[in-house]
């Protein structure tokens, strides 16, 4: 489900009268809605027009500039709880291993990492890094994936559709995934730890939202295999 889409179905409801809970409910949908449209990363040279001639790791680089990574410090962190569930999928799809985004049914991704970070330390770039998994029909047609904080605790062993955490948009840079990609795929999360930092939880939440919808999506594994399960990839100083 796109945001227009979400913003048409509040729409709906206020229409027909609801209480004061709900319509602030509604409301705070109808912002996000409204919300710019977040930035793009790259995904080729071509995605950076004039004056940029490489695209490094989701950000375009102009000619002769050095990437920032180049000179910071790469630390890798696995989830120490994956999830999955679809509207309409069996109730038991929480601990799944394998997940596909850009269906139909509003499917999301939940991931839970156990992070360690320096109060001196400055954050350069922060990624997620989720494989497609090779050998999966995927229809022609690009999807695009976000990253959103979650708000309350889970464990995959319990999650539903109808028992998921809430999840806050931020408006974080989307990532489009092509039908002809690579099997990598980056999403943006600087922005996310940097909020996270801020804040008294142990444990980092994430959640991996799609829009556009296709026949079959996009596979992504969601746990190590024949491709890699899902990292969070940091840049630090």
């Amino acid at each position: 489900m796109t945001r227009a889409e979400r913003a048409r179905a509040v729409v709906a409801v206020v229409s027909m009268g609801a209480s004061a809970p709900a319509l602030a409910s509604a409301l705070a949908v109808v912002l996000i809605a409204c919300m710019p449209p977040p930035q793009r990363m790259c995904t080729a040279a071509s995605d950076c027009g004039a004056g940029a001639s490489s695209c490094v790791a989701g950000r375009c680089i102009a000619t002769g500039a050095v990437p920032a990574i180049s000179t910071a410090r790469r630390v890798l962190y696995e989830p120490v709880d994956v999830g999955y569930v679809r509207r309409g999928a069996p109730e038991a799809s929480g601990g799944a291993a394998f997940a596909a985004l850009g269906l139909s049914g509003d499917p999301r991704v939940f991931l839970r990492f156990d992070v360690s970070l320096r109060a001196d330390e400055d954050l350069v770039e922060a990624f997620l890094a989720i494989e497609r998994v090779p050998d999966v029909a995927a229809d022609p047609t690009t999807i695009v994936l976000h990253a959103a904080p979650v708000l309350d605790r889970w464990e995959s062993g319990r999650l539903s559709w109808g028992g998921q955490p809430r999840i806050e948009e931020l408006g974080l840079p989307q990532t489009p995934v092509l039908p002809a990609a690579g099997a990598r795929v980056r999403l943006d999360v600087r922005g996310l730890i940097q909020r996270w930092r801020r804040g008294h939880a142990r444990e980092l939440s994430l959640a991996v939202l799609s829009d556009g919808e296709s026949a079959t999506g996009v596979t992504f594994a969601l746990t190590p295999g024949p491709v890699r399960g899902p990292e969070l990839e940091l840049y630090i100083r």
